[in-house]
Parts: C-alpha cells; structure tokens; sequence
C-alpha cells in the first residue's frame, strides 16, 4: 500500500512502506542497527487495533511477552514481515490489509476482511542456543534451498572457516554424523546451527561458552567468542522412526545395540596394507576402534563367517582419520564375519530377556561415560529406560534387581545430562531416581549442582543437607553448602543495592507506621 492510498482512506497513519500492503510508523528506535534474520526467535509485546483505534487484543494486559521463529509462518504475515525490519528496543506502528493479517474472512471476532494496526514493541531476539543465552548467534549471509535439514546421527557435509581474534584458525570442508562432530572438532554451536539449516545455506556464527565445546584442539578459552562462517553443501537425513518399515527400523537401532565379537579386517591404499588386524566394536561406536563407516555398514548386511571385499569413498571413510587419508580417495577393505552377537527387538523379547539386554546395554553406556562420551551414552541409557519399562516380575529378588537397574540407569543419566550442561534434563532424571529411591546420595548432590546452575541456593541447600544426613563424611557436600550460603549472602546484598532507594522506605526496610 502507497502514501497516496493512505491519505485516500483518511487513516491517521504516517510512515514508511515496508511491503506491498503494510506501512510502518515508528514510535521509538532501537538501540543498534541490528535486526533479527530468519529463524531468529523474536520476543515481542504487541497491541492491536481495528482502523478506528478500537483494541481488541494486547499481551500488556497479560503481562506476557510473545515469541516465535522469525519468517516460519508461525505468525500472520504482517508480524513476520514488520518484524524483520526492526531494532531491538524499537517501537513501531503497522499498518496491514486484510491479505497480511488475518484474511479476507476474518478471524473469530474480528470483522471480514478488517484491515488492522498492530503496535509492536522487539524486546529481544535470540538464535540457536537452548538456553537463550546468546551463546550461539547466527546470522544468514546466503538463504538456503528446500525446506528440510539435517537431523540428528544424519550425515552432513560443510564448509567451515573459524575465525579467532581476526585469525583463521580453521578452514576446511568436512563431512560428519550430526551428534559426533566432535570427534572431528566441530564445535557444539557448529552442530546446533547445521541442523537449522537448508540445503546451500551460508551463515556466520558468533559462539561463545559451552557452544564452543569440540574445540579442546584448539585452545581456545570458554570465555572466548569466536566466529565461524558455514555453508551447508549437502546432507543426508536419517529417517524419522514413523517412516521407516518394520525392517528399517530394526537396521536403524541394530545401530545402537549390535556387538561384533570378531572382524578380520584388511584395508589397502595405494597398493600398500594400511590397516590388518582382527577387532572387536559395537556397531554404532567403530569409530572409537578406527573402523570406517563403510564397513560398519557393510557388516550389518553380512552373514556368518561372509568374506566380502568393499571399496569406500567419500563418508564412508569416516572413522579413519588416524590414518589421514584425503576424503577424495578411494581405499579398499577385504572384510571376514568371525563372530557376532545380535540382539533381539524388544517386542520378541520376554520380561527376562529385557532385564539381561538391558544390563548389557548399560555396561556399553557406562564404558562411554568413562571415555567421556556423554551424549552417546545417553542415547543408551534411553534405549535401557525403554526397555525397562515394559519389564515386570513376580519375585522379589527380581523386583529389586530391576528397581535397582532403574535406579542406575536414571542416575546415570542425569550424570551424562549435567556434563553436558543440560540442567533441565539433568533434574528430570535426578527427580525420576528419587522417586525410585529417596536416599539416592548421588542424585541429591547432582540436583543440588542443578539448583546452584539455577541460581536457586535455599534448594540446593536442602538437597546437599539430605545428602549430608545419609552421609555424613560426605565433604563435597558441605563445602557446597557453605558455597550456597555463601551465594544467598551475595544474592540478597546484590537485590538491596538494585532495590535501595535513599528518597524513601526500602523494600527492606521496617515499615513503622500504624
């Protein structure tokens, strides 16, 4: 819509024209130049108005802020249109015909076809990062294609340019399995971002604390930001479980659980035996052992003593970074089945059988932990909880084994949950294994790690005093109560500095009068 269309309705608007049929007007600018991008999560306060200043909706009087994803259609399109042209901070006024806001029909109660002025005001917008810390900042330099991306345990390839205090300190193209990149030293930001992108999408990231772990390589201190440049050149999506076949869903979790007892192993490169031995992996984990991913994948699809000789290119070559051959080479495997153990889809398995796979499954995740491989440990522990669940005996001996498994498999993973910095997920599974077991010693001290994360000290207290009680020679646990007194002590002075006003009573002053 024009200036000209404006003034020929009379509506006492003045501004710029951001669209064919929307008008802006600011209120109040922002305090920088930066504007939110695509997918950025915008946080907004908003007032809306038919043309003749008649409100019908406004989140102040809900004293609640609104977000959504920038650009996703979450929103009608004037919001993600207006949206996209603001400052944080900013106030602004817009102007929409029906088209972009809410129809040539209407909506609910207002009018058909009602053009409508909205009054927004950006509080904030954030990126990728769980916790809307800013740890993770992206900015999209070059738009992307299709409308899917990368998911977790797909395959990616990307170009990388990390750039610390104005030096490139890492370029290279790179292909890895979302959840594992840091065994190629891509940072957690990195990763995070990769999965929001489509298909040829460049962006530029600004990472910052728990966002660069991966880069221990690098010596890069946490409290660093550095910026990285990414473009996503192609992937390849592993399939969600509802579209996949009974068949496919069993290849994709023999993935996680499937043990190879023995493997011959022979890879040639350029005529020259690089690589001969006889080796034990899980199918899932070969990478810790050097086995490439062509050849993980190749055993999964061989019988009983099969000798097969493959040739790996490309990502199937992951796995063999030891060895430092070129992504764009080809080598040769002769591969020979010794020995293997399979185990069993949980559906076919009796109550027995789910406690034995179950306790198996967890000796493999408890092995991760050691070698402080968190995430994928966790993924374990899950696929134990799931088999555990379903899991029921009559004998007590039983029940308590079982109760006791439980109780270590939650533990566990709240353990895994807090070295990765999710506090949230960390709490749930402490929660769970108490309800289990009240006197859990080690899920009352890593709750209590989770409530000082929070900042929430009074909890955290009380949770290291139980703990204390059931131990009383437990040390770590009283140096954290004093730590927490310590914190409330700083936490209410803190409060009195921002709340002290010298002009009038305090909020912590005694009120005197009758």
């Amino acid at each position: 819509m024009t200036s000209i269309q404006l003034k020929e309705e009379k509506i006492p608007f003045q501004g710029e024209d951001i669209s064919p049929n929307q008008d802006k007007e600011i209120v109040r600018q922002g305090i920088n130049d930066d504007k939110p991008l695509f997918d950025d999560q915008a946080f907004i306060h908003y007032v809306g108005s038919e043309v003749d200043g008649k409100i019908f909706v406004n989140s102040r009087d809900r004293d609640e802020k609104f977000n959504f994803s920038l650009g996703k259609g979450e929103v009608i399109p004037a919001w993600d249109l207006g949206v996209a042209t603001m400052k944080r901070g900013e106030i602004a006024r817009f102007f929409s015909i029906p088209k972009y806001a809410y129809g040539s029909k209407g909506e609910k109660k207002y009018q058909s076809a009602t053009s409508v002025i909205f009054e927004i005001e950006l509080l904030d917008f954030v990126d990728l990062s769980d916790e809307n810390d800013g740890s993770i900042i992206r900015r999209i330099i070059r738009r992307g294609e299709g409308r899917k991306s990368p998911n977790e345990d797909g395959t990616v390839e990307i170009n990388l340019k990390g750039i610390y205090k104005d030096n490139v300190f890492d370029e290279r193209t790179v292909q890895f399995i979302v959840g594992l990149g840091f065994l190629q030293h891509i940072p957690l930001g990195v990763e995070r971002a990769v999965c929001k992108m489509l298909l040829n999408e460049h962006c530029q990231l600004v990472l910052k604390a728990k966002a660069l772990q991966g880069l221990e390589k690098f010596s890069i201190p946490m409290n660093e930001s550095i910026q990285y440049e990414v473009t996503l050149v192609k992937f390849e999506r592993l399939e969600e479980e509802r579209l996949l076949n009974d068949k496919e869903k069993f290849e994709q979790a023999e993935l996680l659980k499937a043990r190879v007892d023995d493997v011959n192993l022979k890879g040639i490169y350029k005529d020259n035996v690089f690589d001969e031995r006889t080796v034990q992996f899980i199918v899932g984990l070969g990478f810790l052992q050097h086995i490439p991913l062509g050849v993980e994948r190749a055993v999964c699809k061989m019988l009983l003593n099969e000798h097969c000789q493959l040739v790996l290119k490309a990502k199937a070559l992951q796995g063999l970074e030891k060895f430092s051959i070129p992504m764009n080479e080809s080598i040769q495997y002769e591969v020979t089945l010794v020995r293997f153990e399979r185990l069993e889809e949980e559906r076919s398995l009796n109550d027995k059988e789910k406690f034995e796979q179950a306790e198996l499954l967890k000796a493999r995740a408890d092995d991760l932990v050691k070698n402080s491989y968190y995430e994928l440990a966790a993924k374990r522990y899950q696929i134990v909880t799931n088999l555990l669940s379903s899991a029921t005996f009559r004998e007590t001996n039983d029940t308590i084994k079982l109760r006791q498994l439980k109780i270590a498999t939650q533990s566990n993973l709240a353990l895994c949950y807090l070295k990765l910095g999710d506090y949230r997920q960390c709490k749930i599974f402490c929660d769970n294994a108490l309800a289990l077991d009240a006197r859990n010693e080690k899920c009352l001290f890593r709750r209590g790690q989770v409530y000082i994360a929070f900042s929430n000290f009074e909890q955290a207290i009380k949770d290291f005093q139980t703990a204390l009680k059931i131990n009383p020679s437990n040390v770590a646990a009283q140096q954290q109560i004093e730590h927490c007194r310590q914190q409330k002590i700083k936490q209410k002075e803190s409060y009195k500095a921002f709340f002290n006003d010298t002009s009038k009573p305090g909020l912590f002053d005694v009120d005197e009068k009758v």
